[in-house]
C-alpha cells in the first residue's frame, strides 16, 4: 500500500513540479534573442538597438543612439515583448530561425526602420548582464 502511495506522490505532485520548472527555463531563455539589430545598409553605427538579459533574468533593450534608457520589457508571449511607462511605449517581436535564435525583430519605434535584422552579438568590451537600476 505505501508503494501505491509514494508512486500517487510522485505522479501526481512531483512530476507537474518539474514539467512547470522545464517550461520556465524554456521559455525565459533570453540568451537567443541577444544581440545588435539594425538596418545592413545604416551608415550610421549608432542607428541600432541591442537587446541582453539582465542580471536578475528579464529581457531588456534600448538603443545606441542618445541618451535614451533601457526598456525593461514584458514577455507577451515567446517571442513578444512590450514595455511601457508615462513617456514611451514600445512592442518588439523576434522572428527566430529553426533553433530558436533571433535573426530578425520587428518593432514599433517611429524613428527607425522595421524590421531590423540581428547584425551580431553583444560586444564583448559590453558587462555580460544588465544590472537593474536602484530606485
Amino acid at each position: 500500500m505505501k508503494q501505491i502511495f509514494y508512486l500517487l506522490i510522485i505522479v501526481f505532485i512531483v512530476t507537474p513540479v518539474i514539467l512547470m520548472a522545464q517550461d520556465k527555463e524554456e521559455s525565459n531563455n533570453f540568451e537567443r534573442l541577444t544581440g545588435l539589430y539594425g538596418d545592413p545598409e545604416e551608415s550610421n553605427e549608432n542607428r541600432k538597438l541591442w537587446v541582453m538579459v539582465s542580471c536578475d533574468g528579464q529581457l531588456v533593450s534600448g538603443a545606441l543612439w542618445g541618451g535614451a534608457a533601457a526598456w525593461w520589457m514584458k514577455s507577451e508571449s515567446d517571442n513578444v515583448f512590450t514595455y511601457e511607462d508615462s513617456f514611451s511605449s514600445v512592442k518588439m517581436e523576434f522572428e527566430t530561425d529553426e533553433n530558436g535564435k533571433a535573426i530578425r525583430m520587428n518593432h514599433d519605434l517611429s524613428a527607425i526602420k522595421t524590421p531590423l535584422e540581428r547584425l551580431g552579438p553583444i560586444p564583448d568590451d559590453w558587462d555580460p548582464c544588465l544590472e537593474r537600476p536602484r530606485r
